[in-house]
């Protein structure tokens, strides 16, 4: 079924209830917060009641999205019909502390624009378009086929899940369509890309720029900097006062090191685990090594977790990367 007409039937089936539970993954980026306020910022035009229920604050830079949109209550609807909505994923891991309240929704409904080999959990309605640059370019078409009059709120929502995903229109995942949602968004009353873009981009903290230098400092690079690996950890976030919201542009800023095929940032998560990201520029399919070890994703960006700390992770993958470059 083609999503335009799967969209339809969706539209249809959220205009006939009022309550909706919308489920970003966790340690949401711009993408899974800024598709899921624009959809309940929606919902609520319509008069409906919506929340996006969360585990953890927004990230700082992306605190302009929460504007009474969020909710940690997993018992919000209790006693009530909703639909729950996961968005920008399509694993039940990645909501594992709220499944049970996704599980209550009357029906379930997956959105997202990773590819999946299957599902792992039972799904009524799935729209997985591994071909949309961001899950926001679909929640934008959801949001048009329920009839929605667009604000600035939303189009500020969508711009912040398109322009993050995309890297600022800079990735390979960027396309036509991608563009003319972009140039629409400007349709909007009172919607300007430059005040978002300064909320996003231009307004790090001193003790992030210091967290940066660590992270710099900590780089190990292979095959004469093809790649590059770097690591953050709970150390260095305790010495900068931060915390891991504010590490998520780092790995962009290794890819924009000349000669750099493959970036890894290995993240400290959990104690003694370690949430390892990859990205490539121009021609490795880095999906294929994080499906290897449990993770997934896009072919220039994609993610994987280990049980190891940090330091040790390269020893387990780095050779799967230099197999990858040098097909």
């Amino acid at each position: 079924m083609e999503n335009i007409n799967l969209f339809s039937e969706i539209s249809k089936k959220m205009s006939e209830q009022d309550c909706f539970l919308i489920f970003p993954h966790l340690h949401p980026d711009g993408d899974a917060l800024g598709s899921s306020v624009a959809l309940a910022e929606a919902l609520r035009l319509m008069n409906k009641e919506a929340w996006v229920l969360v585990e953890e604050a927004f990230p700082h830079n992306l605190d302009f999205l929460d504007k009474n949109m969020s909710t940690t209550d997993k018992d919000i609807f209790k006693g009530k019909d909703y639909i729950s909505i996961m968005l920008d994923c399509s694993d039940k891991n990645r909501i594992i502390n709220r499944y049970s309240s996704f599980e209550r929704g009357n029906i379930k409904i997956v959105i997202d624009h990773h590819l999946t080999d299957n599902l792992n959990f039972k799904t009524d309605y799935e729209v997985i378009e591994p071909k949309a640059a961001a899950t926001g370019e679909l929640v934008y078409n959801l949001i048009k086929e329920l009839g929605v009059s667009m604000n600035k709120f939303i189009a500020d929502s969508i711009f912040t899940a398109i322009t993050t995903d995309t890297g600022n229109f800079q990735h390979s995942n960027t396309t036509a369509l991608t563009h003319k949602i972009a140039m629409e968004l400007y349709d909007v009353s009172g919607f300007n890309s430059k005040p978002v873009s300064n909320l996003i981009y231009n307004r790090e903290s001193l003790n992030s720029i210091q967290l940066e230098k660590l992270v710099i400092d900590s780089m190990m690079t292979y095959e004469d900097g093809k790649i590059v690996i770097a690591f953050i950890t709970n150390k260095m976030l305790i010495e900068t006062n931060t915390d891991m919201s504010e590490t998520d542009r780092f790995i962009n800023k290794l890819m924009t090191i000349e000669g750099v095929e493959i970036a890894a940032v290995c993240k400290q998560d959990m104690g003694d685990k370690t949430k390892v990201s990859l990205r490539s520029k121009n021609y490795t399919d880095v999906s294929k090594i994080a499906k290897k070890y449990g993770g997934g994703g896009h072919e220039r960006a994609s993610g994987f977790n280990l049980d190891v700390l940090p330091y040790d992770a390269p020893y387990i993958f780095v050779d799967d990367l230099k197999k990858a470059i040098n097909i």
